[in-house]
């Protein structure tokens, strides 16, 4: 059994792969799970691509998406297909969906982290659902100097799926 047999791309990882910008120099991948976007992103031949996840899958590096291990303003490209969901209360916290009580508790705490990682005209590509709070999401990158906009969305059967590009204004 192959680690995608274990954590196959679904909807949402072909989205975000597929509204990434191509042909960056350097990119981070946060939560890499199987390692499927970061290995199948375009960048450039010789370019720097890393995939970093808490629990090893298909990671190059072994860290926590709130703290990361590399210098400043070293990528290009960073992005996050995060645990998305919003917590059910009293049920037990799955890591691979719960976002937190919101749904983007995860995804923000991510942010200010990356925000440091990111080079000067750098990009962040985050995945949420229509289940989550999108909008305080954005308010938080708001918050931190982010400018967002939203370049790509999936309906599917009970949610919609978007990915929103952050950048500094």
């Amino acid at each position: 059994m192959t680690l995608l047999d274990v954590y196959k791309p679904s909807d949402d990882s072909l989205l975000l792969l597929n509204s990434l910008p191509p042909h960056r120099r350097s990119a981070l991948e946060v939560g890499t799970a199987s390692g499927f976007i970061i290995k199948n992103y375009k960048g450039v031949e010789g370019g720097l691509y890393i995939g970093c996840d808490l629990i090893c899958a298909g990671a190059d590096i072994v860290c926590d998406g709130d703290e990361l291990p590399f210098r400043s303003n070293a990528f290009d490209l960073i992005f996050f297909n995060p645990p998305y969901l919003p917590s059910i209360r009293g049920a037990p916290v799955d890591i691979a969906v719960d976002g937190g009580t919101g749904g983007v508790e995860v995804a923000s705490k991510f942010l200010l982290d990356a925000v440091r990682c990111l080079k000067r005209g750098g990009e962040i590509y985050v995945l949420l659902s229509s289940l989550s709070n999108v909008s305080e999401f954005r308010r938080i990158a708001e918050e931190i100097g982010l400018k967002t906009c939203i370049v790509n969305k999936k309906e599917l059967f009970m949610e919609s799926l978007f990915v929103i590009k952050l950048y500094r204004g």
